[in-house]
């Protein structure tokens, strides 16, 4: 055989080349979204999936993995083929604070994932029980500390983002109560609204038909500012809380090695898409403000993020 036949068939059989990742997508894309359908990070999701489909000409498929506060779908994504096809939508904050919060964890989040973009901010809502008669987060604090006091706060899980955003609420303004635990957020908006907890943290969607029927109290909204949503609702900050913005950061990951020309086509196309106004108005009807970032800039969340929420575990002697 000759030398350069030889050659040839060699390149035959190596498979694409390098820069084949210039021409994606070939195939269709999956959304990994670690939580049940129906939440936050589903819709915003199902959102971005249909307006990136129309732009990339490739169906855009979302897959609901949940359990694990989010870690049995992230777990999926770090292992799963960096080909550029399968990506994880999820709370960014959830994800940073896991190795902290799961020994056990079977995955790093922040070497076996890559940061590809950000979609979206929504902040929670405190709320309490009309019964427990406190319209602002002062009076809250004041009578939470008083002699006959015996507050419960609804959780949806230990070292969930909701549960260490009441820890941070309490150690800046000291604040006293006891933290129930539950296993979905159904369950612990139930048990507020019928007085066998006392308050609770949860997102706008889920709590805002509460309040509107009178069957739970806003005190306050977890962002810097007062929301277009809820313009009679003060912010936590204004309310005497400094430096707590907290609340839900969509962004999407994808496995370690994905190649940087998906990640960067992929931030662009999202980062586009976030601009369009029909998709700025379904956010908002979430609470939500779409947040377009650089790579660099996911990365630095994420790395505030995990910072912010040790701290706030270590001060709490927080044991998982």
């Amino acid at each position: 055989m000759k030398f350069t036949t030889l050659i040839l068939l060699c390149m035959a059989t190596m498979g694409p080349p390098a820069h084949a990742s210039e021409h994606w997508p070939q195939r269709p894309i999956t959304f990994v979204v670690p939580y049940p359908p129906g939440g936050t990070s589903d819709i915003v999701a199902r959102i971005v999936a249909n307006r990136l489909s129309e732009t990339i000409k490739q169906s855009v498929v979302v897959e609901n993995r949940p359990g694990a506060n989010g870690n049995i779908g992230a777990n999926i994504v770090a292992k799963s083929k960096p080909d550029g096809y399968t990506f994880l939508l999820c709370d960014v904050s959830a994800l940073a604070v896991s190795p902290t919060v799961y020994k056990s964890l079977t995955f790093n989040p922040e070497t076996d994932l890559t940061s590809v973009a950000m979609l979206s901010f929504s902040p929670f809502l405190l709320v309490t029980n009309p019964a427990l008669h406190v319209s602002t987060l002062r009076a809250l604090v004041e009578k939470s500390k008083g002699t006959n006091a015996d507050f419960n706060f609804a959780a949806t899980s230990i070292g969930s983002i909701s549960h260490l955003t009441g820890l941070e609420i309490k150690q800046k303004t000291g604040a006293i109560w006891q933290d129930v635990f539950y296993k979905g957020g159904s369950e612990a908006i139930s048990d507020t609204i019928a007085g066998h907890t006392q308050l609770l943290i949860a997102g706008i969607p889920v709590l805002a038909p509460h309040i509107q029927s009178g069957k739970l109290t806003a005190l306050g909204v977890t962002s810097a500012s007062r929301i277009e949503l809820m313009p009679n609702v003060p912010s936590l900050e204004e309310s005497g809380i400094k430096g707590l913005e907290v609340g839900a950061w969509q962004g999407i990951f994808g496995p370690r090695q994905t190649p940087n020309e998906v990640v960067s086509k992929l931030n662009s196309e999202i980062n586009n898409i976030l601009q369009l106004p029909d998709v700025q108005n379904k956010f908002k009807e979430l609470g939500a403000d779409t947040k377009p970032m650089s790579v660099e800039q996911v990365n630095t969340l994420f790395r505030d993020e995990a910072k912010r929420w040790s701290s706030v575990i270590k001060n709490a002697n927080l044991k998982f």
